[in-house]
């Protein structure tokens, strides 16, 4: 391995370790119910309540659950019992799947027209990994995530002829952890087609071997651990697609990833990648990353309930597609206001954006978690009830204590009781108010005094602010 690559790698290494120590917790809740929940559950064979119709109908794979069982035995035999050394584990090695991933697929230059040497290759690779939400997303343990780690990987070894039917597994493990990547799959083997039909049939019977092991591995693990012979893929089909499940999430309109990308792209930063991303189209449009992309996303735009996330995928291509763009964007920097304002913006925006998602937690009551299951040696903590509002429940059991218990009481029932130690854990600004007149001593809070003082924005009331409380009031 030359310097240069090695320089690459541990690059990409501190940035993981440091945006996986600090970004804690899930972007969304499928990030942790449908893996760690899930594979928890086949850990102890308890259900957890947040569980659905998805699991009991059967249409999670669990390739990623049964990857991350395996390391729960690992740390068992370590002795290793903290869910937060684990999931930060978890968060690594999917990180280091999806980072190694792409940097193997950006080295090949097969693929691309624009890319020719190592040296641009190490580039790109830096230049996608610098972009705010990629490691952001590439710490998620998410199933489009891991899928994307598995396909670029595997897409990596097509044209490295012994690794062939290892290829073709990986494939399978893309599928097989989010199973719309069929879709970029299936249009790598057309484009393989299109570009050589002499040698595909050789490639591909090694790559259809390689996929038939992994889907046949995918069968075998699903029924394993649901304990009955069961594929999860006709399952999802026959539920989401001929049964319209999907739909009962929400509908969207066809614009909704245009406007969204911009929206949560930061701006500018998502205004350029979404030109990026059609101005490659219209000038590559027999190239590979437009074969795989532009099926993705017209087949996304049909259905109707769309999320940010499920496009993923294409998210991190598109740095990718404004690099091999550059020959055409280049000339533009020799204008002023581009190079002086509009170019030095972005980067502030995108420099921001990146300290900030490195250094939070991606869910910030994570952090409460941490703190009763670090410093909390109660079995019984009570939470509030009033008005419309719910009692707060503990719904990421992995990070709970099996004999802790989260008891619902009425606020004012709480309020009034005197001379009793009370443990109460809250979740607004309201509760955390008349808790902190009456007295009691705050333990923990989401945020420190002076910021709910300052109030920026008049944030207090719109966020979720746990604190714990120990109390023995007395008036």
């Amino acid at each position: 391995m030359t310097n240069s690559r090695r320089l690459t790698l541990y690059i990409a290494l501190l940035i993981g370790i440091i945006v996986c120590f600090f970004s804690q917790g899930f972007h969304h809740p499928d990030e942790h119910y449908s893996t760690i929940e899930l594979m928890n559950f086949f850990k102890t064979g308890v259900a957890h309540p947040q569980f659905g119709w998805d699991i009991l109908l059967k249409i999670r794979s669990t390739i990623q659950p049964a990857i991350y069982f395996f390391f729960e035995k690992v740390f068992g035999l370590l002795f290793i019992d903290s869910p937060f050394i684990k999931s930060f584990f978890y968060r690594l090695l999917t990180f280091s799947l999806s980072t190694y991933g792409l940097y193997l697929f950006c080295h090949s230059r097969d693929f691309f027209q624009n890319i020719k040497s190592e040296e641009e290759s190490h580039s790109v690779f830096i230049f996608i990994l610098l972009c705010w939400f990629v490691p952001y997303y590439f710490a998620r343990t998410s199933s489009e995530n891991m899928s994307l780690g598995f396909f670029f990987l595997a897409a990596s070894l097509v044209f490295k002829p012994k690794l062939l039917i290892l290829s073709g597994f990986l494939f399978a493990m893309s599928f097989a952890t989010r199973f719309q990547m069929a879709i970029p799959i299936g249009m790598t083997f057309l484009w393989l087609l299109y570009q050589n039909r002499n040698r595909f049939w050789k490639m591909g019977l090694k790559l259809i071997i390689g996929l038939t092991i992994g889907l046949l591995f995918m069968y075998f693990i699903d029924s394993y651990l649901y304990q009955e012979w069961t594929f999860t893929p006709w399952n999802y089909f026959r539920e989401n697609i001929l049964k319209s499940r999907v739909n009962e999430f929400g509908v969207h309109p066809w614009y909704f990833y245009l406007t969204k990308s911009i929206e949560k792209g930061a701006g500018p930063i998502g205004l350029i990648l979404l030109f990026s991303f059609f101005i490659y189209l219209i000038k590559n449009p027999k190239s590979y990353l437009a074969w795989i992309t532009i099926p993705f996303w017209l087949i996304h735009n049909f259905i109707g309930h769309k999320e940010v996330r499920f496009l993923q995928f294409i998210y991190v291509l598109t740095p990718l597609m404004l690099f091999e763009l550059r020959q055409y964007w280049f000339p533009y920097l020799k204008n002023t206001f581009i190079r002086k304002i509009f170019i030095p913006l972005v980067l502030v925006i995108n420099c921001l954006f990146l300290v900030q998602v490195m250094l939070s937690p991606a869910y910030k009551p994570i952090k409460a978690y941490q703190f009763l299951y670090q410093n909390v040696e109660s079995k019984e903590i009570f939470t509030p009830q009033w008005k419309n509002h719910p009692p707060l429940n503990l719904m990421m059991k992995y990070f709970v204590k099996n004999d802790l218990q989260l008891i619902p009481k009425n606020l004012d029932q709480l309020l009034e009781v005197k001379n009793e130690p009370l443990r109460i854990l809250t979740s607004t600004y309201y509760e955390y108010s008349l808790f902190l007149q009456k007295g009691c001593s705050l333990s923990y809070s989401t945020y420190p005094q002076w910021i709910l003082d300052f109030n920026p924005f008049s944030f207090r009331d719109r966020s979720s602010l746990w604190a714990y409380w120990e109390c023995n009031i007395s008036k």
